[in-house]
């Protein structure tokens, strides 16, 4: 799966390359004050063409490596825009990446979004108790874990909830593997798990195996931040 935000510079102007460039087509600085004149401040214009445009890129790109999207909202911070998206892009499309539960909640409730990858670990006890609701309400949502000590309270949680409610909602986790380089000591990216080398992936895999009445293992997911900024 490919995390992308749509809103690339980079993609415009690799879409432009072989365009004539239309200037009687392009908006002026009068025009979008005038189009924002009675709108609240601050706000976005999107060109809906050039969107569509974009969006297409990916999917053909996408579609050709025979990979899947999933859109990363914190590059999109406009849930229609992110719905517009997700239906253009069709079977190649595969749900968002959100920042929190609340924001999953928020994307689900409001929005019908209903495939979400939960970017960062929480042992927040209403977060887990909103997630297993929405499990159980038919969204798919994944959330990340990087320790075996978040793994089992998620696991108790689930368990109290099943004996509760006499039900067997598992909860589906992703764990968050630390894809930082270490050269001669140094440390080149980001610093968001603790989880470093394969012994302490299969560590926490075991784990979660053997909890399997309330978990569900369903993935690994490793950024390289540290080649994200550089490009």
């Amino acid at each position: 799966v490919i995390l992308v935000g749509l809103g690339s510079t980079i993609l415009y102007i690799m879409w432009m390359r072989n365009k004539t460039i239309d200037k009687n087509n392009l908006w002026d600085y009068q025009q979008i004050v005038t189009m924002l004149k009675d709108e609240p401040l601050p706000a976005v214009v999107v060109d809906l063409k050039i969107l569509r445009q974009n969006i297409l890129l990916y999917k053909n790109i996408a579609e050709q490596y025979g990979k899947t999207i999933r859109i990363a909202t914190k590059s999109i911070r406009v849930p229609d825009i992110i719905n517009i998206a997700l239906e253009i892009g069709g079977d190649v499309f595969q749900g968002v990446m959100c920042f929190s539960v609340k924001e999953a909640e928020f994307l689900n409730r409001e929005y019908g979004i209903d495939d979400i990858l939960v970017a960062y670990p929480t042992i927040d006890r209403s977060d887990i108790l909103i997630v297993w609701e929405m499990i159980n309400d038919g969204c798919k949502i994944v959330i990340m874990v990087d320790s075996s000590d978040q793994v089992c309270l998620i696991s108790e949680i689930v368990e109290e909830m099943q004996q509760i409610h006499n039900s067997g909602t598992k909860m589906n986790l992703c764990i968050d593997y630390d894809m930082s380089y270490k050269p001669f000591n140094l440390h080149l990216g980001a610093r968001r798990s603790p989880l470093h080398n394969l012994e302490n992936i299969q560590n926490l895999i075991n784990i979660i195996l053997a909890l399997d009445h309330t978990l569900n293992l369903q993935g690994i997911m490793g950024y390289e931040a540290q080649i994200a900024g550089l490009t």
